[in-house]
């Protein structure tokens, strides 16, 4: 029993984390989309965060 509440918490704990880094992401690379696109047209680094963070999210959803 105790062994599976460890389980569970430590699941939930890298689920939470990998939910921020995901949402951090997800900001990150809407910053970077709009202050590249003011500024100059390379919006590489904005579009590879924003997709890193909707994959981070997929694969929560999907574990």
């Amino acid at each position: 029993m105790g062994n599976v509440l460890v389980t569970k918490t430590k699941n939930n704990t890298i689920k939470t984390v990998l939910l921020l880094v995901a949402v951090g992401c997800l900001l990150a690379g809407n910053y970077f989309l709009y202050e590249v696109i003011i500024e100059n047209p390379e919006t590489l680094l904005g579009l590879i965060l924003l997709f890193a963070g909707i994959g981070l999210l997929w694969i929560l959803e999907k574990s």
